[in-house]
């Protein structure tokens, strides 16, 4: 279930949420706008989340009502804390912030750099995750979506990591240039330090099968790599550094 604070700013949404299918309540004195419980690392999370429409951003960031309050309280309570920033607003020529629709420029000469560049502190300096919403509507798919993600176990979301390990793609055979999917030699090689596209596809043909690979220590011997190169290669291949 999803608490939705009962002030302005919050329960207009309480509505839009239902009508998606999600249970919500709205209750008095939340810590920011929206709250659930969720399924972290270590057991149950507790998940907070700000609503900020462009113009009361812009008002916050001047009375430095949200970076100088709202911000360290939210992050004192929750385990994990968002910032949804809602409305359309882009860089205009020189530099000026503008928000829509239709385009125009706020109230108190905004810059956008000055916007960006509070967001992206709350980010480093308060690991805040910030997001950007279009309209009303949008932030409530948003919190829905969130909210179902952090009912799954957190065994899940880890599952959805990935290793990028790319992997040159050798020629097809009697079809010239164009290419074809690397073997699994090739992609082993293609790992070590310093290999390269090139070396990779002069050294393969040297080795049947991966586990050859890891069984060779006579990389100095082999063209194109010296004592330096051939001391990472081992390094690497036994000791995971290079």
């Amino acid at each position: 279930m999803i608490l939705v604070d009962s002030a302005v700013g919050s329960r207009e949404l309480l509505t839009g949420i239902r009508q998606l299918g999600c249970d919500a309540e709205s209750v008095p004195g939340v810590a920011t706008d929206f709250q659930w419980d969720g399924n972290g690392p270590d057991g149950t999370a507790l998940v907070g989340v700000e609503r900020k429409t462009i113009t009361d951003l812009l008002d916050s960031i001047r009375s430095k009502r949200l970076g100088g309050g709202q911000v360290g309280r939210a992050l004192d309570c929750y385990d994990y804390y968002y910032l949804i920033v809602e409305g359309a607003w882009r860089r205009a020529e020189g530099g000026m912030l503008e928000i829509g629709w239709p385009w125009h420029q706020p109230k108190g000469q905004f810059r956008y750099a000055e916007v960006s560049h509070f967001l992206n502190r709350l980010r480093i300096l308060g690991g805040v995750m910030v997001w950007r919403t279009f309209d009303e509507d949008e932030t409530v798919a948003t919190l829905v979506d969130w909210h179902d993600q952090w009912q799954r176990p957190w065994s899940e979301h880890e599952d959805k990591r990935v290793i990028y390990a790319p992997a040159p793609i050798p020629p097809r055979q009697g079809k010239g240039f164009f290419q074809s999917a690397a073997t699994p030699v090739q992609s082993w090689l293609y790992q070590l330090p310093g290999m390269g596209d090139k070396k990779t596809f002069d050294l393969a043909s040297r080795f049947a099968v991966p586990a050859d690979i890891a069984k060779f220590e006579a990389w100095g011997d082999l063209p194109g790599i010296g004592p330096t190169g051939r001391k990472k290669i081992i390094d690497w291949i036994h000791h995971g550094n290079a």
